[in-house]
């Protein structure tokens, strides 16, 4: 959960105080720009001119998007549909939850939790700063596999630890234990016929799979393989393509995972963004997962070294723009083989160069978080193209 500041401008002219209800520093005039960093009760802490200070929210109007971190402070407070005392309640929020703040309104935070969001009174949520994580190691020592059950009761205690760098520390540790599967021993079928072919077709439900084990969600059809069981459930609910993320995320949410993008247009950064964008939510404990132009792999780690992926159908290089190889592949059609897609790095120089078409982040089931509170329309996007495509090389 990374903070990013909010671009705001004043509604009229306003002062512009050292602290809360404090000495004022200058005056400021209507529709000065500012950028919104944290809040305190109503008031909201801002810079202007490199020099920090506080606004009271309803004389600031946001201009852009951004977020920073709270917790709430009271035994449990009440998230509602709109910024009503009376507005319907969306659920209950414990002690202690960590919530995204993404916008304000007099006596009232907008806040997300998960894919949810919703309004909270700006009274019972303190504003937090994040730690700073331990640095990364430059690559992942490979770790024995854990069943989803085994995922879920870690993850469990993690979620309890107070301190919030230790809890992103161990997230970041546990992202390692997931199991890996490999796309190319699917036997699911579709009118008859394999899905899986000699360059793909399998990898989203095989990525979604790992995702899902990592979250402490069971394979829905044990006598099949987790993935071949997931293209059943979509087929039996008539959801859409596979390759589409109403198919794969409508498969999600059918298993009582919510997701949402971290973003769902093309991405080409470096190390400083999947910083900032990826690697909070892996130390928040979700399910990661990408496409590298056209094929889908689990991010597992963004690492000192570039970033590791379990990748489905075996050992990938990426290259400038949409272009990438696989450097060795699981064996096609059998059930056993070396798996050589798990653990695979990234590195920075060719993460840096390479087009991702879209990353998207999965959350934990939470009972008292239903999939109706999400109800903003999701972007739909698409992968056609096969998984291997150099197939003869």
């Amino acid at each position: 959960m990374a903070q990013t500041n909010i671009s705001a401008v004043t509604t009229a002219g306003v002062n512009f105080r050292q602290s809360p209800n404090g000495t004022v520093l200058s005056t400021l005039a209507k529709d000065t720009a500012v950028e919104v960093r944290g809040h305190s009760g109503d008031w909201l802490q801002v810079q202007v001119s490199g020099k920090t200070g506080y606004i009271h929210c309803k004389y600031l109007h946001a201009t852009g998007k951004g977020s920073w971190s709270g917790k709430v402070i009271a035994s449990s407070l009440n998230l509602r549909k709109a910024a009503d005392a009376n507005a319907p309640v969306l659920t209950s929020l414990k002690n202690g939850t960590i919530v995204s703040i993404e916008g304000w309104q007099e006596g009232w935070l907008t806040v997300r939790v998960g894919a949810n969001a919703g309004f909270v009174s700006v009274a019972y949520v303190e504003q937090v700063k994040l730690a700073s994580p331990t640095p990364v190691p430059e690559t992942i020592t490979p770790l024995k596999e854990q069943s989803p059950a085994a995922l879920r009761q870690k993850a469990s205690e993690i979620q309890q630890i107070a301190d919030l760098n230790d809890r992103g520390n161990r997230f970041e540790s546990l992202q390692a234990l997931a199991p890996y599967f490999s796309q190319r021993d699917n036997k699911a079928t579709e009118g008859g016929k394999p899905i899986e072919s000699s360059t793909g077709n399998m990898c989203n439900l095989t990525s979604l799979a790992m995702v899902l084990s990592f979250l402490g969600v069971e394979n829905p059809g044990p006598a099949s393989q987790f993935e071949d069981s997931l293209e059943a459930l979509r087929q039996a609910k008539g959801l859409p393509a596979r390759t589409t993320s109403g198919g794969w995320g409508g498969v999600a949410k059918a298993m009582g995972v919510s997701w949402n993008f971290i973003s769902s247009t093309p991405v080409v950064q470096g190390k400083s963004w999947w910083d900032q964008k990826v690697r909070p939510s892996l130390r928040l404990g979700n399910g990661v997962m990408m496409s590298v132009t056209g094929h889908i792999v689990r991010v597992q780690a963004v690492t000192a070294g570039g970033v590791v992926v379990d990748d489905p159908f075996g050992r990938s290089r990426m290259k400038p723009g949409e272009e990438r190889e696989f450097l060795s592949r699981n064996p096609w059609g059998s059930e056993a083989g070396t798996m050589v897609g798990k653990d695979v790095l990234y590195p920075w120089a060719e993460v840096e160069k390479h087009q991702m078409l879209w990353i998207a982040e999965f959350y934990r089931p939470d009972p008292n978080m239903p999939l109706s509170f999400a109800e903003e329309e999701l972007p739909e996007v698409s992968d056609d193209g096969p998984s291997d495509p150099n197939p003869g090389k």
